[in-house]
């Protein structure tokens, strides 16, 4: 194997280990954007549940300004490797995103 092959396969493997992550770490839409698409005509959008939903979500603070910071940390540090690490610490917050817009849309939506 030459030289030149080898340092071809670092960047293969960056590229595939960026890839993975990103898919492994498929983004939830906040619940502000969830809010704001809601029909006010729905009966259930003056509801009191649907009021308490809407409130949590406007009050939701996705910290994406210290998940960025702490993405480029482990990125700076760890290299390439760090990005797998940064999604899966962005995973937690997703899981959290889906959570309350399963809410919102429990709460505030009417089934058709």
């Amino acid at each position: 194997m030459s030289v030149l092959q080898l340092l071809r396969w670092p960047h293969r493997a960056v590229a595939v280990v960026f890839l993975l992550s990103l898919a492994a770490s498929a983004c939830a839409s906040t619940p502000q954007k969830t809010i704001s698409h809601l029909d006010d005509r729905d009966p259930k959008y003056s509801s009191q549940e649907c009021l308490d939903a809407r409130n949590i979500a406007l009050k939701y603070d996705d910290k994406a300004l210290s998940r960025m910071g702490m993405g480029t940390g482990l990125g700076l540090l760890l290299g390439p490797f760090g990005i797998p690490l940064a999604g899966v610490a962005d995973m937690s917050q997703n899981d959290k995103r889906e959570l309350i817009n399963k809410e919102i849309e429990r709460r505030c939506v009417t089934p058709r």
